[in-house]
């Protein structure tokens, strides 16, 4: 079914069931949420806690819940997701009696190795990345069918694209307002704060993430904030500690990366040279996840990838308080000059990393 079946169909049965318009809003908005992030939510779950765990060994080899085969320690429950490379699943540790995350590599043992080499990688990256923004990684494997995976916390909350979308939803008639989960514009701005303290404590070891957008902040119900999705990360600077496999092996460290991203919201730099994009790539990134906080808008708009992309390469977009909706609430001219700084097409005109991004926006929550 194509998407624009699926939208009729929807609407079709909004109007048969008496939906109201708001509901067939959010129903579309859903729809469009995960066209728009096609990429893997990382350990995300959205089954309470303790749901489906069955703590009981199963045959070694044989099929799980989860589809996959139960190894001596882990049995697979659910899938919770799936991208072009990996699958994520929800797990029972039955040694410590505890759900997580398990990320695997999808192919098994038909994977090459550069893929493989990049799996391993970002599960050493995450687990020496020790911070209360970054998802723990706990164990670093491979499954009987020859699949590798890592093992991590399962976290539950929304993406930040959810958020903002409930709040400007919540937010018409020109005022802020608090959407039905709790959230508001200040506090999605102080979200956002702390994501961009995340990524500048990555900074500060020499990582750059590199796909920074509101899909990859999940926010969690007791304002947890964590940074997620390091699979394209790199290691930028040794001297700041961080070793993976990637980093060690000559032949794959200078390996020429292809184009790799999410269009609307990548530094028009890394179209040509990712493997040239440092903090200030990381800046720009976040500077675009600050413009949907304040449009809930994308600042690129296309058809498809391309399109994006021309428009990407072909000029900055409009300001933030020009594609706002007419009814939208005032958009702070702090907050927006910000925004623009951080999304300046050369690299030297935007902050200088994410910490001087985090600090002006410190600034204006302090004086808001």
């Amino acid at each position: 079914m194509s998407l624009n079946e699926l939208e009729t169909r929807l609407r079709s049965v909004a109007a048969r069931h008496g939906l109201s318009a708001d509901c067939l809003a959010e129903l579309l908005g859903c729809l469009a949420e995960w066209t728009e992030e096609e990429l893997l939510r990382t350990a995300v779950s959205e089954h309470p806690p303790g749901a489906g765990v069955d703590s009981q060994a199963m045959p070694l080899g044989a099929p799980s819940p989860g589809g996959l085969p139960d190894t001596p320690r882990y049995r697979f429950l659910d899938r919770l997701g799936k991208g072009g490379q990996a699958v994520v699943h929800l797990a029972r540790d039955k040694v410590l009696q505890r759900a997580l995350a398990v990320k695997a590599l999808r192919g098994g043992s038909e994977a090459g190795p550069g893929l493989r080499a990049r799996f391993e990688s970002e599960a050493q990256l995450m687990a020496q990345l020790q911070h209360p923004g970054m998802v723990p990684v706990f164990d670093l494997g491979v499954m009987p069918t020859g699949e590798p995976y890592y093992t991590m916390k399962r976290i539950e909350g929304r993406t930040m694209t959810t958020v903002v979308r409930a709040v400007h939803r919540a937010s018409q008639r020109g005022r802020w307002r608090r959407e039905p989960g709790g959230w508001t514009f200040i506090r999605l701005v102080e979200a956002f704060h702390t994501a961009c303290e995340t990524v500048a404590w990555a900074h500060a070891r020499g990582v750059v993430h590199r796909d920074l957008k509101p899909a990859n902040i999940m926010l969690g119900e007791f304002g947890e904030v964590h940074v997620i999705d390091w699979g394209l990360a790199k290691v930028i600077d040794p001297a700041g500690g961080i070793v993976t496999r990637w980093t060690e092996d000559p032949l794959l460290a200078t390996r020429k990366d292809t184009t790799a991203g999410t269009p609307a919201y990548m530094p028009p730099e890394q179209v040509t040279d990712l493997p040239g994009v440092g903090p200030r790539g990381d800046v720009y990134s976040l500077g675009a996840t600050l413009y949907r906080i304040l449009t809930d808008r994308s600042p690129y708009k296309g058809k498809d990838t391309v399109a994006v992309l021309e428009r990407l390469l072909s000029g900055p977009p409009q300001p933030p308080a020009v594609t706002a909706a007419p009814d939208s609430p005032p958009i702070p001219a702090v907050l927006e000059a910000i925004c623009l700084q951080a999304m300046a097409r050369e690299p030297e005109d935007r902050f200088a990393d994410a910490g001087q991004l985090a600090e002006a926006v410190a600034n204006w929550l302090r004086s808001s």
